[in-house]
């Protein structure tokens, strides 16, 4: 089975929308799939349309922003409700949330010499969830830089002269909405963070500790070193493993829908009581 559980839409940071991202996935030959949207669940009905008529099998999902000990934490949350009341009211104030950032970082670049900014950057998002990407395009647009790596080298990443940092939630709330709403939640990308191991080990427990069900071994160009990392706490802390390319852009040649390398055997996939 080709799976592929971690992937965004332009309803958040991606540039496909859910329908072209689905039919991409099926012409990937990918048979599991699932629509990871930070922090919103609206591309979810138009993705498991088109993914039935594909025959593709659709798992509900979403990517949400936490905070851990201070460090920013992405979780994964998948197969649940997301008509679900609680996680409803939790995600509009996150939601609230980026768009007082996007007011923020379009003053920001405002201050390069262009106006109009939010206007457009709004335009260009269709109205939708503005992100990082959307002031990205516009900076391209306006011959700012060349590329997308180019403009979050420069403006939009971590600590740069246009970056907003996000307002997160804590670890213990994304993961009790997730489960709340019936579904299971995973810790994305976990090599990423690069933390000690002493740090994962006590970010493993803490998640365990909360409920979480497992964590993403397999994430887009993840190293040899890094799945066996993974693989390992997964046995240590009976976790579940996840897998996803974290596709956002069909112009990166380097992450694709379903580009993952297959899981170890002795571990048990995520979606293993789901199908």
């Amino acid at each position: 089975m080709i799976a592929d559980l971690h992937c965004h839409s332009n309803i958040s940071d991606g540039i496909l929308s859910p329908t072209e991202l689905v039919q991409v996935a099926k012409k990937n030959s990918i048979d599991l799939l699932s629509l990871t949207d930070h922090d919103s669940v609206d591309g979810l009905k138009e993705a498991k349309k088109i993914a039935d008529k594909l025959n593709i099998q659709f798992l509900t999902g979403i990517e949400i922003s936490t905070i851990w000990q201070k460090k920013p934490i992405h979780i994964v949350g998948l197969n649940f409700n997301p008509d679900d009341r609680i996680m409803q009211e939790g995600l509009k104030k996150l939601i609230n949330s980026r768009q007082n950032r996007a007011i923020k970082i379009a003053k920001k670049i405002e201050n390069l010499g262009l106006s109009g900014v939010l206007e457009r950057v709004s335009i260009l998002a269709g109205n939708k969830n503005i992100s990082r990407t959307h002031f990205a395009t516009y900076l391209i647009e306006q011959k700012k830089c060349n590329t997308m790596q180019e403009a979050f080298d420069k403006y939009l990443a971590d600590n740069k002269r246009c970056c907003v940092p996000l307002l997160s939630v804590d670890l213990s709330d994304a993961v009790g909405w997730i489960k709340n709403a019936g579904g299971v939640a995973v810790v994305a990308h976990p090599m990423r963070y690069k933390m000690t191991m002493s740090w994962l080990n006590h970010l493993c427990q803490d998640f365990k500790n909360l409920g979480g069900d497992g964590i993403e071994v397999i994430s887009g160009r993840t190293n040899e070193q890094d799945i066996k990392t993974a693989t390992n706490l997964c046995v240590d802390y009976d976790f579940k493993a996840s897998i996803g390319s974290d596709f956002h852009n069909p112009k990166n040649k380097f992450v694709y829908l379903g580009m993952n390398k297959k899981l170890p055997k002795k571990l048990t996939p995520i979606w293993q009581d789901m199908l």
